[in-house]
């Protein structure tokens, strides 16, 4: 299972590196991350008879990462008219 979160890791990794310029594509792969963090600390929590709440933390820590990028991410698409990160730069030309 270890090999498992790992591959998703580094895919997650490859695509951020990848697809750098586009946002929605950075969020997806961070949101990726994200799941196999949790997806890592359901299965340590399950084999050291412990706890669940690092988990329930790390969901509802990444439910509002998302929400906050998403609403980022329509606030840049209305007020530039695409997500590429290039027009994101703070000098104007």
């Amino acid at each position: 299972m270890t090999w498992v979160v790992l591959t998703l890791s580094f895919a997650a990794f490859l695509c951020i590196i990848r697809n750098r310029f586009h946002l929605l594509i950075i969020l997806l792969s961070l949101e990726t991350l994200m799941l196999t963090l949790i997806v890592h600390s359901i299965i340590s929590a399950y084999f050291m008879s412990s706890f669940f709440l690092m988990s329930l933390i790390l969901l509802s820590m990444s439910a509002c990462e998302a929400s906050i990028g998403l609403a980022m991410l329509v606030m840049i698409i209305r007020a530039q008219g695409n997500d590429s990160m290039k027009v994101l730069s703070m000098q104007k030309l």
